[in-house]
């Protein structure tokens, strides 16, 4: 009998399923095993690609925890800039900025970037697939040969579900190192599962831990609150259901008999009543009651679920629940959600996403080289002030302003046009009117020095 041997890859492979099997089988056990809350509470031991996939489709929570994140780090696009040029300029010079404007314009790349960052957070990563002009193989690598953007003619992206790792590079002298060098990609229905070489996809994994290809679904922490979550809402739903729609019992009286007609009336009578067909049970020594018992309000325990849930996922609860008793998210809730995104789009969204897009392209010719020798990327804020809060604001810096300038000098603290551009967020005054403004100041302190003295 011939023995199967295996490569050190496939090794690898081995080990770190055989680990993570070990460590599934040890969560949830108490005194040395005798006691299994996963078992008891109904929790899953293992997790797959297609089980968060449906929960993602299927539960309306868990959808919202992986969407919001990768929705508002691209909800408002960055700026890159390239020198003194940026893509929020309406005519851009820079040749590197005007391929990144035809991406943005004719490829939808921001649509396609968040898409990809959505599809990655359902598992444990996601991958954006290339598709550039002349090319007859996607296993090939993507090497020089492009010349401008127009040559990128699609992207696509793909979940772990359908991006199967098919190879790594197991040199331990090449820089990519323990990285895919190949995918198996189902293209989709009607399409053949194509081979695909690292360098035409960019792969996509947050919170990484021992490698930099298995990220952390954002729903692995709360996937077992989602389950309580189910079962509460849906327990609560069904229990309701049923207290309404209650039983009736029958209780014929001691000293009551009825014939076989008489019983056979009533079970009609009671049926049409049960289906909407009476309202009305004539009876006759038998006494009819509902059964069932009320309901316990669940809304303390549903309360708690989501707490944990928030706490584990970093999403406010008010954030994530869209509102709350009515009111809308607070300007605290906001504030902590904005500086959690901007963190995000720093850490994670720019140095995973982005930039390795972007010098992708350049190393393969489809974008040129920045004319300044490098590109800067900008993250517009995402917290903004409503009217009210901006003009408290502006109330209590009118107030310490006036406290530390000089009697009728406030203008030496902080002048207008200051206090216009940097408290209130209002556009700069357009220079030709605070010129008039100005010289209408001018005139009217020339009037009152004309008028005679009394």
């Amino acid at each position: 009998m011939d023995e199967k041997v295996f490569t050190n890859q496939q090794l690898q492979v081995l080990s770190a399923i055989v680990g993570r099997a070990a460590l599934a089988a040890r969560m949830g056990t108490q005194f040395n095993g005798e006691r299994d809350l996963y078992e008891v509470l109904g929790y899953e031991r293992e997790i797959h690609a297609e089980q968060y996939f449906e929960k993602y489709h299927r539960q309306d929570i868990a959808g919202k925890i992986v969407d919001l994140p990768a929705q508002d780090t691209w909800r408002r696009p960055p700026i890159i800039e390239d020198g003194e040029e940026d893509t929020s300029m309406a005519d851009v010079k820079s040749p590197f900025l005007q391929g990144i404007k035809f991406l943005v314009e004719k490829r939808r790349l921001w649509h396609f970037l968040q898409r990809a960052d959505r599809l990655a957070g359902i598992s444990r990563y996601g991958v954006l697939l290339i598709g550039t002009s002349g090319t007859d193989s996607l296993s090939k690598p993507l090497e020089g040969g492009l010349s401008d953007a127009a040559d990128v003619i699609y992207l696509s992206p793909f979940t772990e579900s359908s991006a199967a790792v098919q190879s790594l590079v197991t040199d331990p002298g090449n820089p990519r190192y323990r990285l895919p060098e190949m995918y198996s990609i189902r293209m989709g229905e009607g399409f053949p599962t194509e081979t695909v070489h690292w360098s035409r996809v960019i792969h996509i994994a947050e919170d990484l831990e021992e490698d930099e290809i298995y990220g952390r679904p954002r729903l692995e922490r709360v996937y077992n609150r989602l389950d309580d979550l189910m079962k509460i809402v849906g327990g609560g739903s069904e229990a309701n259901w049923l207290n309404v729609n209650r039983g009736l019992h029958a209780d014929v009286r001691d000293d009551f008999d009825l014939d076989p007609s008489q019983e056979a009336a009533l079970s009609d009578e009671i049926a049409e009543y049960v289906h909407g067909l009476r309202r009305v049970i004539r009876t006759r020594g038998v006494d009819i009651e509902p059964l069932g018992t009320d309901v316990v309000d669940p809304s303390g325990i549903f309360g708690s679920v989501i707490s944990l849930i928030s706490a584990a996922s970093d999403i406010p609860q008010r954030i994530l629940l869209g509102s709350e008793r009515g009111e809308l998210a607070s300007s605290q809730d906001m504030a902590t959600w904005a500086g959690a995104i901007a963190s995000r789009q720093t850490q994670h969204a720019e140095p995973a996403i982005l930039r390795p897009f972007i010098d992708r392209l350049i190393q393969a010719g489809a974008l040129p080289a920045p004319s300044a020798g490098k590109y800067e990327v900008e993250w517009p804020s995402l917290f903004e002030m409503s009217d009210m809060d901006r003009a408290t604001l502006a109330d209590k810096v009118a107030s310490a302003v006036a406290k530390i300038a000089p009697a009728g000098a406030a203008d030496l603290v902080i002048t207008p046009d200051e206090f216009r551009e940097r408290v209130m967020k209002w556009p700069a005054r357009d220079k030709s009117e605070a010129a008039l403004l100005d010289d209408e100041d001018a005139t009217t302190e020339d009037d009152l020095s004309d008028e005679p003295s009394v």
